[in-house]
């Protein structure tokens, strides 16, 4: 996976090479992907956990169902 690596690289003392590192897309990436989970958690229960609400995976289940 070279999704991150900078052009260029750091000589140690001892002649080892470093290569730079940073996935950069890949983190934006995973930061996009928890942003539409949290959207998509939001959604699918949009009146919250009340009491007094209903259930809305019962009734996109139901409607499912009764589509069939």
């Amino acid at each position: 996976m070279k999704r991150g690596l900078l052009s260029g690289s750091i000589v140690t003392r001892r002649g080892f090479q470093i290569d730079l590192y940073v996935p950069f897309m890949t983190i934006l990436e995973f930061i996009f992907i928890v942003g539409w989970m949290k959207v998509a958690e939001a959604l699918l229960n949009p009146l919250g956990e009340d009491d007094d609400d209903f259930e809305c995976n019962f009734l996109i289940d139901k409607n499912i169902a009764v589509s069939d």
